[in-house]
């Protein structure tokens, strides 16, 4: 019986202390390895013109874009600065874009190859990672940077401890680039649940969101309608790299300029996936 007292004492005290175990963002690359990673983005917008200038020849639009980007990062050793060297390459890239129907060429064999061609070098410390562009072309390194610029909202992390059940809020400056030179600044808010913790994953899920007006330019505002993605992160302990994420919802805005109001109604498709190899 006094076994039995004590197996039983063992196995609580076990689940109080796996029930208090706490978890925090701690994402890093490993000296001398190489990361796999596949983005995928699937948007769906469509966008209703009204209003004086719909009878010059604006009309409604219905577009779909599909992106998948495969990347390859590798690292070095870390050097004497503490710093930790890394390369980020494109090892593949398909695209498909199609307007009312119809499937629009978007992305030429030359571009392919220039994009393929792109390098991203930097460092990464206590304090995070430092980026850099090589490449032959001026006009794919401001694609570059208007991509990960639009990509930067799936970076931030809370950095408080998480217990399982945990919510956490992250705020998120991001900034999404427009033609001439202009960009739409939105004040975004990332909140992550710790739904469960393994000795190899800790999962959460995530709501992203943001409200109000956005004023870009004095010829023209932009109100958010509705904005609000919700997913779920595999975040791989061992590795301290984030495995599986990904984002769906809608995105629905109202433009309005001069004689012309454009409601642009988005829904929005983002999945990462990543392997230490």
């Amino acid at each position: 019986m006094n076994n039995i007292f004590k197996t039983l004492l063992f196995i609580l005290v076990s689940h109080v202390v796996y029930g208090q175990e706490t978890f925090q963002f701690q994402i890093q690359f490993q000296p001398k390895s190489s990361y796999k990673t596949n983005l995928e983005m699937n948007l769906n917008m469509k966008m209703y013109v009204s209003g004086s200038e719909k009878n010059v020849g604006i009309n409604d639009l219905d577009s779909k874009m599909l992106m998948n980007f495969e990347m390859l990062t590798k690292t070095d050793i870390v050097n004497k600065e503490g710093k930790l060297p890394f390369e980020i390459s494109y090892t593949d890239l398909d695209t498909k874009m199609f307007m009312n129907g119809q499937e629009i060429p978007n992305v030429t064999e030359k571009s392919k190859e220039l994009i393929l061609g792109i390098k991203l070098k930097g460092f990464e410390t206590e304090k995070g990672r430092e980026y850099s562009y090589e490449g032959d072309s001026e006009k794919m390194k401001e694609t570059y940077e208007n991509m990960m610029s639009s990509m930067s909202m799936l970076t931030f992390y809370p950095k408080e401890v998480f217990k399982v059940g945990d919510s956490k809020e992250v705020h998120i400056p991001f900034k999404m680039p427009l033609q001439q030179g202009m960009q739409m600044e939105m004040n975004l808010k990332a909140e992550y649940t710790l739904t469960k913790l393994d000795n190899d994953n800790a999962y959460f899920d995530i709501k992203m969101y943001s409200e109000g007006d956005i004023k870009p330019s004095n010829q023209f505002n932009i109100h958010i309608d509705q904005y609000q993605l919700r997913g779920k992160l595999i975040m791989n302990r061992k590795d301290q790299n984030i495995n599986h994420s990904e984002l769906s919802g809608p995105m629905n805005m109202t433009l309005e300029m001069n004689n012309m109001k454009v409601k642009m109604n988005s829904e929005n498709n983002y999945k990462t996936h990543s392997i230490k190899l």
